[in-house]
């Protein structure tokens, strides 16, 4: 933390410490850690762990944060307590840098403790609070299994998301949602959809089953429209699927059937070369 003070040299303000490993932190929880700024100079973050292990934890008293104990220096009783230490912190740009220049290694490791600014708040004449959150909010991701159990998470989240608001899921264990993936209210996704980034997807649309879609928006059309209802929402080559069959063995009409009436568009550059996407109206 030491290291940003250059970069936050004439900095009027608070500094919120996250970790690029804890990708779930909300909106919500620093906005109720802001907010407790408001009466406090020091605002940690933690959660109720169902299984403490080798977490600091967290020593309060009513609203105040008395200290922050690491388990290699914890005694029995403090060990006992589920509270635990996120590493999240909240608090105005001068106080965090007064507090970390402050900050010694006489502890267990040898090691300098960014959690050792709450004892020394209370000791300078400052005050500490702590504010909680949900145990699946600071997951950390240090190995690949846990990177497979966030991206669940992420997805379980997502889905459910998209339900409350109105949308379909046929099959919702089997549609995966990208960060920025948006989905209209009332529109359908079929089974087995694969939603890549940059993707709008526009009330009433519905998806078919199986289609794997990256940068396009796509919105409800009759079958007798002309325009295809798919189209990139950047700038690529699109081939229609006449033109692409024209250019095999196989007659266009054997390759088309009938019943689709509205363009089918393949990009060139997806990176899934074979991806063909169909909407069709309720």
């Amino acid at each position: 933390m030491a290291q940003a003070r250059e970069a936050l040299d004439g900095f009027d303000g608070d500094v919120m410490v996250l970790y690029g490993d804890t990708p779930f932190v909300s909106a919500g929880t620093l906005e109720r850690m802001t907010a407790a700024r408001a009466t406090h100079d020091v605002v940690i973050l933690g959660f109720e762990a169902a299984d403490p292990a080798r977490y600091g934890r967290l020593v309060v008293n009513g609203d105040k944060l008395e200290r922050i104990v690491e388990y290699k220096d914890a005694d029995p009783a403090t060990r006992a307590l589920t509270l635990c230490n996120s590493g999240v912190v909240c608090a105005d740009a001068a106080t965090l840098f007064s507090l970390i220049d402050a900050v010694g290694n006489d502890n267990a490791s040898g090691e300098y403790y960014l959690t050792d600014i709450v004892e020394i708040a209370w000791k300078t004449g400052k005050t500490a609070t702590a504010v909680s959150c949900d145990e699946a909010e600071t997951l950390g991701i240090n190995t690949r299994a846990e990177l497979a159990r966030a991206e669940c998470l992420f997805q379980t989240a997502k889905r459910a998301e998209a339900l409350e608001n109105g949308v379909t899921l046929t099959a919702p264990e089997t549609v995966f949602f990208s960060l920025d993936t948006y989905v209209g209210r009332d529109a359908i996704v079929e089974p087995n959809v694969v939603f890549g980034p940059n993707v709008t997807v526009e009330s009433t649309a519905r998806i078919r089953a199986f289609s794997h879609l990256e940068a396009v928006t796509s919105r409800w059309a009759p079958r007798s429209a002309p325009m295809p209802v798919c189209a990139p929402a950047r700038s690529c080559p699109t081939t229609p699927m006449s033109a692409i069959s024209s250019r095999s063995k196989t007659p266009a009409s054997a390759k088309a059937p009938r019943s689709i009436t509205s363009p089918i568009l393949r990009c060139r550059d997806w990176r899934w070369h074979q991806h063909r996407c169909r909407h069709d109206h309720l």
